[in-house]
């Protein structure tokens, strides 16, 4: 088994088009060519990035052209996604550290150094991401001081909503939670819930069969509503449906 199978989508947030470029190299040569590197010169690119896309790692850099990179990093990230410093400025690291980032490396760039930083978000990852009651099966929504527990099995899909997630109830209740549908996806283990599209994580509990409209799949749902499947996501989707409930 990969030890770094839960890193899938990393954003590199850096002005400097050389370092992006070295930093995205190294990184292949450590998890392979499998993970997803986006890459951002600017904090506006790098939110925009973030809204659009589940990250699971993000390497962040000090200076970019007179922004000051640390002003990315909020609650919602320090405490979701670890944050790699990667800098030719050693003076920062005490507000690195406040700011809960996993490690602080300095350019330029030394690969083991780099393996060791990628080891650490990787516990964090294991270590941080416990949304889920596993025994009991049951989700815990966190909401202003408050929490509310759901049945896996009354969640029809998880729908991503910029940086929260949407719940959508069997009893028609739309609950949104601060978490990203990455977060969701990773901890919720049922073996009926899959990732449908980038947006869409699906309880196939609630599907009622599927169809084709204008060459794009669809699952159909209660009062014939249709959730798409992405294209990258078809063949995924048919082969667990073979599984859990062999369809041919």
């Amino acid at each position: 088994m990969n030890q770094y199978e839960k890193i899938k989508n990393i954003l590199i947030l850096d002005d400097e088009k050389f370092s992006r470029e070295n930093l995205a190299l190294t990184i292949y040569e450590i998890l392979g060519k499998k993970v997803n590197i986006h890459k951002a010169s600017n904090l506006a690119e790098g939110k925009k990035i973030l809204g659009e896309y589940d990250m699971d790692v993000i390497f962040l850099d000090i200076n970019l052209s007179g922004e000051f990179g640390l002003d990315f990093i909020n609650e919602r990230i320090s405490k979701t996604i670890p944050v790699i410093i990667v800098s030719g400025h050693n003076e920062y690291g005490i507000i690195a550290l406040k700011k809960g980032v996993v490690d602080y490396i300095l350019k330029p760039l030394i690969t083991s150094e780099l393996e060791t930083a990628i080891n650490k978000a990787n516990s964090f990852i294991k270590n941080n991401r416990n949304t889920v009651n596993k025994d009991s099966d049951k989700l815990i929504i966190l909401n202003k001081g408050s929490f509310q527990v759901l049945h896996i099995k009354d969640i029809i899909y998880f729908e991503s909503e910029g940086n929260y997630t949407k719940i959508h109830l069997s009893n028609g209740q739309v609950i949104l939670s601060s978490k990203t549908l990455k977060i969701f996806e990773d901890e919720i283990k049922n073996n009926t819930i899959i990732r449908i599209s980038r947006s869409i994580l699906f309880n196939t509990s609630y599907m009622i069969g599927f169809k084709s409209v204008n060459n794009k799949k669809y699952v159909v749902i209660k009062n014939n509503h249709l959730l798409e499947v992405s294209l990258n996501r078809w063949e995924e989707f048919q082969e667990f449906l073979n599984r859990q409930y062999n369809v041919l």
